[in-house]
């Protein structure tokens, strides 16, 4: 076949014309890895999977399986139904990696950032080399700080609390001092702001 392949572009370029864009026999679409279709890029995974859970009696094989499903429920935006698939995985496996990375993309797709996080930090301590899991990490902790309710100030203020009187607001502001109050107060706060 690649001999086949290799005489057509001679012959092409012999005759001075340009060679086609993607080899004889090839088309033009990207088809996506097996592993990829595997775990939910077409049509009948979700029916595969059910079929192989149904089958499957041994716990691991059924955990991988559970954590497939999971993943393709997610690509089929089911996250609630992915956090359920990928919690009967954990139920039955607490340190399974890929079910751990699993839950916490779900729970973010959920909007649970606290327990994202909560699950990407035993992923880390399982796993300090996990691809990515320094960055899902961080986006994890940056939704949980930006919903409401995410946390408290030296105040006792909550982000995300409104304040229904201006009397409310001024008491606010005496709890603490002003620079704890923004929480610029923190080890973390640059030199130039405390």
């Amino acid at each position: 076949r690649q001999l086949q392949i290799h005489e057509e572009s001679i012959r092409v370029a012999l005759e001075g014309n340009r060679p086609p864009p993607t080899p004889p026999g090839a088309s033009r679409e990207r088809q996506p890895p097996p592993r990829y279709q595997a775990i939910g890029q077409d049509a009948d995974t979700m029916e595969r999977l059910d079929v192989a859970l149904s089958v499957t009696t041994n716990r691991w094989p059924r955990a991988i399986l559970q954590v497939r499903k999971a993943a393709a429920h997610r690509r089929a935006f089911e996250s609630d139904l992915a956090l359920d698939v990928v919690t009967q995985a954990l139920k039955q496996f607490p340190h399974y990696k890929e079910a751990l990375f699993t839950q916490g993309l779900a729970l973010l797709d959920t909007g649970r950032p606290v327990e994202a996080v909560q699950a990407f930090e035993v992923l880390l301590s399982l796993d300090r080399n996990w691809p990515d899991l320094d960055q899902w990490l961080l986006r994890a902790h940056a939704r949980a700080r930006r919903r409401p309710g995410g946390g408290p100030t030296a105040g006792g203020f909550n982000i995300g609390d409104q304040a229904l009187t201006t009397a409310e607001v001024l008491g606010f502001w005496d709890r603490a001092d002003a620079v704890e109050v923004l929480g610029l107060g923190s080890p973390h706060a640059p030199i130039a702001i405390r």
